[in-house]
């Protein structure tokens, strides 16, 4: 099955590193337009596939934010619910998770957030940076990711 991830840095540190000039609305644009760009081009090509997305250095980012990003996403790519699927991933993209419970209420706060999110697989990428990944991954999955 094909499959397109795109993601954009979504955290102020990561957003002036990486996209210097960048406001907060533009890199709002720039995943949700990428998103809707990658359905569109795999439904164009016959066959189904996966589109994953992510906000980059997500832990990092206002958990407001963070549902305002993905809130954004969904109102791009709901036209294309049955014909492609589509995943959420929620990126410790630096390991700062020190507390795997932030990620646990990250997750949570997502689905309580964001309309429509029963038809999107959750995911999370841990980084190992201070020895807990292992226990924010399990925390992770007792939240419902995949």
């Amino acid at each position: 099955m094909p499959g397109i991830h795109t993601f954009v840095s979504t955290s102020d540190e990561h957003r002036t590193a990486k996209f210097p000039g960048k406001s907060w609305e533009d890199i709002k644009r720039m995943l949700a337009e990428s998103a809707g760009y990658a359905a569109e081009k795999l439904v164009k090509s016959g066959s189904y596939g996966m589109v994953e997305i992510s906000a980059e250095d997500a832990l990092r980012t206002p958990l407001e934010r963070l549902i305002e990003i993905y809130y954004g996403v969904m109102n791009v790519i709901k036209p294309y619910f049955g014909k492609v699927g589509f995943t959420f991933n929620i990126p410790d993209t630096v390991g700062i998770v020190v507390n795997h419970k932030k990620y646990v209420h990250y997750i949570n706060s997502l689905r309580q957030g964001i309309e429509n999110i029963e038809n999107i697989i959750l995911s999370a990428h841990i980084h190992d940076d201070h020895r807990l990944a292992v226990a924010a991954s399990m925390a992770s999955i007792e939240a419902g990711v995949r």
